[in-house]
């Protein structure tokens, strides 16, 4: 199921096959697309991956963030919405920053490229089927 962040952009996994003649060289690994209409990400490039495979994202539950931290919702919307705002903030200053995400990987800004690098052992929870070339490949 692919997430939406606002302000941010999708978080979805992708299918691709390895190798052409097997039919079980499918791999799903993690794809993240940067909203195109957000203030701070305005001007920026990424590397496009394709089609993340699903057309309706589902936004980012912020109730169970809200019970998985024992915050208020109003509190959880509030540090995502000044969080996103810093780092939009931070990208059109021109500052090459970073923004980790626990147990994910690190999106960052290098030159006017934003990608998002996830975190080997990331790609292994998600596919534990997947070899070190496909992990590197990632």
């Amino acid at each position: 199921q692919a997430v939406q962040v606002p302000g941010l952009g999708t978080f979805a996994m992708l299918q691709e096959q390895l190798c052409r003649h097997q039919e079980d060289s499918l791999l799903r690994r993690p794809s993240f697309q940067p909203g195109t209409a957000q203030g701070g990400l305005q001007g920026m490039a990424w590397h496009s991956e394709g089609n993340p495979g699903d057309s309706h994202p589902k936004a980012l539950n912020t109730s169970w963030l809200s019970r998985a931290t024992s915050l208020p919702q109003k509190v959880v919307e509030g540090c995502l919405q000044e969080t996103l705002l810093l780092f939009g903030l931070q990208l059109q200053a021109g500052h090459e920053v970073a923004f980790t995400f626990k147990d994910l990987g690190v999106l960052c800004r290098s030159r006017d490229l934003l990608c998002l690098r996830f975190y080997p052992s990331c790609v292994a929870r998600l596919e534990p089927k997947a070899t070190m070339g496909a992990l590197l490949r990632t």
